[in-house]
C-alpha cells in the first residue's frame, strides 16, 4: 500500500511539473486547463484518502504488534509464575511433612515416659530425627536459591521490625535446634546401648526437647508457623500482567 502511494505521488508530481513548466503554457478557461484542474482536484482527494488509509494501516499494524508482544509477555509471566508456584508448593509440602515428623518423634519419645528411655527406642527415634534435621538443612539451602520476589518481606513489615527474618533464617533456627539434639545423641549412643536404658535427665538437649514446651515452640513451632504463613501469603500474590504498550519488567 505504501509503495502504491509513493508511485501515485510521483505520477502527480510529474504531472504538476509538466503542467506548470510546459511550453507553451496552457491558457486559462480552455478544455485542457479544466481537465488538468479537475485532475489535480481528484488527485488531491486521492492523496488525502491515501494518507488517511496509510496512517490507519500503520496504526493498526503497530497496535497488532503491541498486542502480540503483550500476549507473548503474558504467556512468559504465566509460565514463570507456574514454575515458581510449583516450587513454593513443594517447599510448603516438605516443610509440613518434616514438621509433622518432628512432632511424631516427640510424641513417641514422650509416650516412653519422661524418666527412662530404652536404648532401642532412643536410637531408632533419634536417627529419624536426624533425617528430619537434614531435611530442614536442605530446605534452608534450597530457599536461598529460589529468587522469588514474593518471599521478600513487605517493606512496611521490615520497617516495623528491628530484626527482619527471612525463610532461610527460619529454617536455620529449626535445623540448629535439632542438630544440638543429634550431637548429644552421637556422644551418648554407645553408653546408652551398653546400659540398655537411659535416664532422661542425663540427656539435657533431649530432655529439653521433650519437656520444655516453651523451648520447643521457640526452636521449632514458631519458625515453622512463620514459614508456612510466608509461603501461603506468597502463593496468594496476584500475577501482575502487562497492558498493551506497557514495557514489562524482564526477569
Amino acid at each position: 500500500m505504501v509503495g502504491l502511494a509513493i508511485v501515485f505521488i510521483a505520477v502527480v508530481s510529474l504531472f504538476l511539473v509538466s503542467f506548470y513548466f510546459r511550453e507553451p503554457a496552457i491558457d486559462v478557461n480552455t478544455l485542457e486547463y479544466e481537465v488538468a484542474k479537475t485532475f489535480l482536484q481528484v488527485a488531491g482527494v486521492i492523496l488525502f484518502g491515501a494518507f488517511v488509509a496509510i496512517s490507519t494501516f500503520l496504526f493498526q499494524q503497530e497496535w497488532t504488534q503491541r498486542r502480540e508482544n503483550q500476549r507473548r509477555e503474558s504467556d512468559r509471566l504465566h509460565d514463570e509464575r507456574e514454575r515458581q508456584d510449583l516450587a513454593l508448593r513443594s517447599l510448603l509440602t516438605q516443610t509440613l511433612e518434616a514438621y509433622n515428623g518432628v512432632k511424631r518423634i516427640r510424641r513417641i519419645l514422650r509416650a516412653e515416659g519422661l524418666k527412662t528411655i530404652s536404648a532401642e527406642v532412643y536410637k531408632q527415634q533419634l536417627l529419624g530425627l536426624n533425617d528430619l534435621q537434614l531435611t530442614f538443612e536442605y530446605l534452608k539451602i534450597d530457599t536461598s536459591t529460589m529468587g522469588d520476589e514474593r518471599l521478600l518481606m513487605d517493606p512496611s513489615e521490615a520497617a516495623n521490625n528491628a530484626h527482619p527474618r527471612d525463610l532461610q533464617s527460619e529454617f536455620k533456627d529449626i535445623e540448629t535446634y535439632l542438630n544440638l539434639i543429634f550431637k548429644e545423641f552421637e556422644q551418648n549412643l554407645r553408653h546408652v546401648e551398653e546400659q540398655g536404658t537411659v535416664e532422661l535427665w542425663s540427656l539435657g538437649e533431649l530432655n529439653s526437647f521433650l519437656t520444655d514446651t516453651r523451648g520447643f515452640r521457640a526452636g521449632v513451632s514458631e519458625p515453622f508457623h512463620r514459614i508456612v504463613l510466608t509461603l501461603q501469603k506468597a502463593l496468594m500474590v496476584p500475577l501482575d500482567l502487562p497492558r498493551v504498550g506497557q514495557n514489562s519488567k524482564q526477569s
